[in-house]
């Protein structure tokens, strides 16, 4: 299977899709958050607060009576990239019943699912949940840095997704 538009379940097993999702998204956080982390480093120092991951994980942690644990340090910042890649892993997990929908190749897939979490993530819920300002209201150079990590994850997601899939539904059929 060459991308995800060949992987559609007509047989009704959408474990191996949503599976082969999951592990794409969790492993193409790790290289996004890299991404975040180095292009933070360049912005002006009027910018450079915290990263969208720890202000949401901290305000998250606040609204579920664990911000005593988000405040601290270091518990702080595993808890951080943990929930990340949960977040990667847990969207990740969609591409395949989504993007694998778009007759495109499978970098425009990618890309067009990437901006589709970023905007449903930061135009949508987090604003909608009074956890982040709407990007609209952001500095544009702090969006672009979450596009760019975006379109990392989401071309990642479909480069990894063909052959992961190919992998679970061999071991599946193992079984």
């Amino acid at each position: 299977m060459d991308s995800t538009q060949q992987m559609t379940d007509k047989e009704g097993k959408y474990l191996p899709l949503l599976a082969s999702g999951a592990v794409a998204g969790l492993l193409a956080s790790v290289p996004m958050a890299g991404l975040l982390l180095l292009l933070h480093h360049f912005l002006p120092p009027k910018e450079k607060y915290a990263l969208p991951p720890e202000i949401i994980t901290r305000k998250m942690a606040a609204k579920t009576g664990l911000d005593t644990v988000a405040r601290k340090k270091e518990p702080g910042k595993v808890a951080t990239w943990a929930a990340h890649l949960g977040y990667g892993a847990a969207t990740g997990s969609l591409y395949p019943v989504t993007a694998g929908r778009i007759r495109s190749p499978w970098w425009v897939q990618g890309a067009l699912f990437a901006v589709g979490v970023w905007s449903a993530s930061y135009l949508g819920w987090l604003p909608a949940a009074k956890i982040l300002p709407p990007a609209t209201e952001v500095p544009a150079r702090r969006n672009l840095i979450m596009i760019l990590g975006h379109l990392l994850w989401g071309g990642l997601i479909a480069v990894l997704i063909p052959p992961l899939y190919r992998t679970i539904r061999e071991r599946a059929a193992q079984i």
